[in-house]
């Protein structure tokens, strides 16, 4: 799965691996107060983009009694 507001969802989703939570850049920095167990993974490029994208895994299975909401 793949958190984000303005990525191209397809584009992406084969960074994900099964039972994984990945959030975009801009998605973490709205998320980096909630102290949430993140990882910083290495870069993907994605076609169509000049630039690579910064991803980030969620340990969900850390989260407890953390809610998240938009």
């Amino acid at each position: 799965m793949i958190l984000s507001r303005n990525l191209g969802i397809p584009a992406i989703c084969s960074a994900a691996q099964k039972n994984e939570i990945l959030i975009s850049q801009s998605t973490f920095n709205q998320l980096k107060d909630r102290n949430l167990p993140l990882e910083k993974i290495p870069p993907v490029i994605v076609k169509g983009r000049a630039e690579p994208l910064q991803l980030y895994r969620i340990h969900w299975q850390e989260v407890q009694s953390t809610v998240l909401s938009f």
